[in-house]
């Protein structure tokens, strides 16, 4: 299965997930082989993250 974005095949090696710190967490992304996974309207809770002064960051698929 290849990569596509607007039907253009790309090279992707790492997703990464970021949002801003001041917003509620209503959205979520995760990856299942090829397809990249969102969900939007449940509240959930980061397990395993980085941050920085105004976001959080989570790599989604290495």
């Amino acid at each position: 299965m290849k990569n596509t974005i607007n039907n253009r095949l790309q090279n992707i090696h790492n997703v990464w997930d970021v949002s801003e710190k001041n917003y509620p967490i209503w959205a979520r992304s995760w990856t299942e082989g090829n397809t990249i996974q969102i969900q939007f309207g449940e509240p959930y809770t980061r397990k395993k993250y980085g941050e920085s002064a105004k976001l959080y960051f989570n790599q989604i698929k290495e």
